[in-house]
């Protein structure tokens, strides 16, 4: 009986408790009480921290004030949250943590300084504090908005996209080292092949030339022959001429008889005439 009585109850406070996980399992009665109490307690730090900005600004600029307070009590609630639901990092762990408390004591500082300034504003400790306060709270202000820059940039899914990105890089730098790669390559063949082109060109004009010089000096060899053999029929038509009105000794030749049929026959001589005269 006893056990259904425990399990109706906490069945009913798991109806009245939102769903939410928290690093210690959820969120109890308990939590809820200490939320509550916080809130209404920073509902005091909060005018206070307010009244104390306004006191930084112009009178027509106000309403910064109220920025003001996301650095303070706002930033420790959301501080607070960060670290119990959001973050996952250490970086990120530290960054929440870390100003969770910087601002708490930002809240502590300008509450304190503010009542001062109410209850005993001619007090050495006033001016002690609100010397402090009017360096320190800016300080924690700016704080803020660097950390949160800084817990973004910690966070896991940023760490992703920047390991992609790098790896991404990393890809098409090595990709364009092939492709220069290739584009050299490419040049190159090309200059050789061109190259190439110009040399087979060179070799055919090469071998050509060599044939027309075999060719011409083959030309050359049969005209010289040619010349040589027309040299000496000259010379030799030359040795066996005999000029025309010259003898073997100088003098004017006798005409030289060249009988034909036509010519007489001569008698013959009488034997008488070759008789011994003795």
């Amino acid at each position: 009986m006893t056990q259904n009585i425990d399990a109706q109850e906490q069945s009913l406070l798991d109806n009245l408790m939102p769903d939410m996980e928290t690093d210690h399992g959820g969120l109890t009665l308990g939590d809820l009480i200490v939320l509550v109490f916080d809130l209404v307690l920073l509902i005091w730090t909060g005018w206070h921290s307010y009244n104390f900005l306004t006191g930084s600004v112009p009178d027509e600029y106000s309403l910064l004030a109220l920025v003001g307070l996301w650095g303070l009590d706002i930033g420790a609630i959301g501080w607070s949250i960060v670290w119990i639901f959001g973050s996952t990092t250490r970086y990120q762990d530290w960054t929440a943590m870390g100003f969770f408390v910087i601002d708490l004591i930002g809240v502590v500082l300008t509450s304190v300084v503010d009542s001062l300034t109410y209850g005993d504003p001619d007090a050495a400790l006033t001016a002690l504090l609100g010397g402090i306060a009017t360096i320190g709270v800016p300080l924690i202000v700016v704080g803020n908005v660097m950390a949160g820059f800084a817990y973004h940039m910690t966070s896991p899914e940023t760490a992703k996209r920047r390991t992609k990105r790098k790896m991404d890089a990393k890809h098409a730098a090595n990709m364009q080292k092939l492709k220069d790669q290739q584009r050299k390559l490419q040049f190159t063949r090309d200059f050789l092949m061109a190259r190439q082109q110009v040399l087979d060109q060179g070799e055919q004009l090469a071998q050509m030339k060599m044939r027309q010089d075999a060719v011409e000096r083959s030309l050359n060899n049969v005209l010289g022959d040619s010349q040589r053999m027309m040299d000496m029929t000259n010379q030799a038509q030359d040795d066996f001429q005999v000029p025309v009105g010259v003898g073997d000794n100088g003098n004017q030749p006798e005409p030289s008889y060249h009988p034909s049929w036509d010519d007489e026959i001569p008698p013959p001589i009488p034997p008488d005439d070759f008789s011994d005269p003795r």
